[in-house]
């Protein structure tokens, strides 16, 4: 399994080695067939761009994912996360997406973020 992150904002901070670990780990848990993961961090115009053109949303937002056969990709705005764990919790809503989360009710809204916060936490438990 191979992830690979591109920082189009040279903003974010965000280390390739640590999405990486990130990421694989909760492909393992999970046990999803992900074989290769682009994580893009991107700007609102660029993401409102994406937004359009596959969703037909005319509006920014925060993460949208890519589940493709060969290599799935997240795209992650950084001007929405307002730190690194928030940057973070919309790089492993995107991969729950991938995986095969939906969030169409009130109550998958939930369990997917619960779902985030126990990444993020059990992961990353000296941040929270």
């Amino acid at each position: 399994m191979k992830v690979n992150l591109f920082d189009l904002s040279t903003k974010s901070l965000l280390q390739s080695e640590l999405v990486q670990e990130l990421t694989t780990h909760i492909i393992e848990s999970e046990k999803a067939d992900v074989r290769e993961l682009n994580v893009i961090i991107v700007n609102d115009s660029y993401l409102r761009d994406l937004n359009k053109r596959f969703r037909d949303i005319d509006a920014c937002t925060n993460v949208i994912a890519f589940p493709l056969e060969e290599i799935s990709e997240i795209y992650v705005s950084y001007e929405q996360a307002g730190d690194i764990n928030e940057l973070l919790y919309f790089v492993v809503h995107g991969l729950l997406h991938i995986i095969g989360y939906e969030h169409d009710s009130q109550e998958e809204d939930a369990r997917m973020h619960d779902k985030c916060l126990h990444y993020i936490n059990k992961f990353l438990p000296a941040t929270h």
